[in-house]
């Protein structure tokens, strides 16, 4: 049974370091133990290839179906 509760959602800017990440995180679970981390990446539609500075084709497979998810 469910008994309500907190969970904290963390948002992960683009520009964001590998380093600035961890800590942030780190600082998180420290005050919550409940938080989801989201970060918007970018996907072709054509091929599947996933990275976040996708511009307005795809490297790979030169589609401008581009999908941006969180």
């Amino acid at each position: 049974m469910l008994n309500g509760g907190l969970l904290v959602q963390l948002r992960i800017d683009n520009d964001a370091k590998v380093d600035d990440i961890k800590s942030t995180i780190e600082k998180t679970a420290l005050l919550t133990s409940s938080f989801k981390t989201i970060k918007q990446v970018s996907i072709c539609g054509e091929c599947g290839y996933k990275d976040e500075k996708l511009g307005n084709k795809c490297p790979k497979c030169k589609s401008p179906y581009i999908l941006r998810n969180s």
